[in-house]
């Protein structure tokens, strides 16, 4: 499956949890994530990892090569109550989608998926 330049860069930037930064990138027509590990208490720069990531569906990749082959990364975009917020999920850990600076959350992107048409209310049966 490929995505379009503009898929892609939707979903490129900084993201962050309390154990790391991680940065997608777009590489020619795929994206790249580096992981940056943290030490969780003095937030140290552990080690440093790099992922090739494949487009498998509309908002999911799959790591193509290297040790964790095969792993799944979603990136979801939240869109409930209160500000939008955009996430990245890999190993069922979820990253928070930061600033440039990977300060604070940033502006949610607009969901390419959430394009479709509006479901109708179903109509009330009569008695």
């Amino acid at each position: 499956m490929k995505h379009s330049g503009k898929k892609l860069a939707a979903v490129a930037g900084p993201y962050r949890r309390h154990d790391g930064i991680l940065t997608v990138r777009v590489v020619g027509d795929r994206l790249d994530l580096e992981v940056v590990h943290l030490d969780e208490v003095t937030g140290e720069v552990q080690d440093e990892q790099a992922y090739p990531l494949v487009a498998v569906g509309e908002r999911r990749y799959q790591v193509s090569d290297g040790p964790n082959k095969h792993a799944i990364v979603d990136f979801i975009a939240y869109r409930g109550h209160g500000e939008p917020q955009d996430f990245l999920r890999m190993g069922g850990r979820f990253a928070e989608r930061t600033d440039a600076n990977g300060d604070k959350p940033a502006k949610a992107t607009k969901d390419p998926a959430s394009k479709g048409k509006k479901l109708k209310k179903p109509s009330k049966a009569k008695k």
